[in-house]
């Protein structure tokens, strides 16, 4: 009987309905990423902000990565701003 030392065993992940769900939504898990892992950042992604705007870049960014996503803050307006340092339109 041949004997693998452990040293030469690389872990892989494994298929699981987790992974099933990922491939729905155009996701995969990342190497060494756990099932319960895998599961919470689909749940991240089926719940974050989507749209053309920064928030939305990061959320797509921090997912696709693996980053932690943190909260933002969104600053709003309705005065229009005005450039000072250019010349004036008198």
């Amino acid at each position: 009987m041949t004997t693998i030392p452990k040293e030469q065993i690389i872990p892989v992940n494994s298929t699981s309905y987790v992974d099933m769900l990922g491939v729905l939504i155009g996701m995969e898990r990342l190497q060494g990423e756990s099932s319960a892992q895998f599961a919470e950042r689909i749940d991240l992604a089926i719940s974050a902000t989507r749209g053309p705007d920064f928030i939305a870049i990061m959320n797509r960014l921090c997912l696709a990565f693996g980053l932690e996503m943190s909260q933002a803050i969104r600053i709003t307006s309705d005065v229009e701003f005005l450039d000072k340092t250019g010349p004036s339109h008198h």
